[in-house]
């Protein structure tokens, strides 16, 4: 499914963790998250996304805000989440979006 966020909307994102054999949700207890946006991996970093996670469920959304995808200039951007336990930093997902200008509405 390809993701369309207006430029100045806030981009909220959750991602839940699974075991792929069970389906049964990965304990993130102990887990810090973390966002990075960028044009393309390897790339300057241009946003750091607030994280939240709910242990239980496995769990995280992030969120960069109006601020943040105001800054940007349409086009297509990606984001990492990190996972860090016990100072081991793993990326768990990566997930593409396409950013655009508002919609504005033309009077004659």
């Amino acid at each position: 499914m390809k993701i369309i966020v207006k430029q100045g909307d806030t981009l909220r994102r959750k991602v839940k963790l699974t075991y792929k054999a069970t389906g049964e949700a990965i304990s993130l207890t102990g887990c810090t998250a973390f966002a990075e946006l960028r044009a393309f991996p390897g790339q300057e970093l241009l946003a750091t996304g607030t994280t939240s996670i709910t242990a239980s469920t496995g769990t995280v959304t992030v969120t960069f805000s109006k601020a943040q995808t105001n800054a940007l200039e349409p086009g297509e951007y990606g984001f990492d989440i990190r996972l860090e336990k016990d100072n081991d930093r793993k990326t768990i997902y990566t997930e593409r979006f396409t950013l655009v200008k508002p919609y504005t509405e033309r009077s004659n």
